[in-house]
């Protein structure tokens, strides 16, 4: 899945809980709590050991581009 795909699919599972007309703005911010939450996670002592960097790397460069994906749309 697609940075994209997978911010868009954020936003949408956060909206239904949110019924008013600003949903979109409130959904966009729950989405983002939630990608920080995911990237604290590998911000750990041992997810930065030598081993873990190159595994994590892709993974958290994904996270992070989902991000910006929530920011922009």
């Amino acid at each position: 899945m697609s940075a994209k795909e997978k911010a868009e699919e954020f936003i949408e599972k956060f909206a239904p809980v949110m019924p008013n007309e600003d949903w979109k703005e409130k959904a966009r911010q729950c989405a983002l709590i939630a990608v920080d939450e995911v990237l604290k996670a590998f911000d750990t002592e041992w997810a930065k050991l030598e081993f873990w960097t190159e595994e994590l790397g892709d993974t958290i460069k994904y996270w992070q581009q989902v991000k910006l994906e929530i920011q922009t749309l």
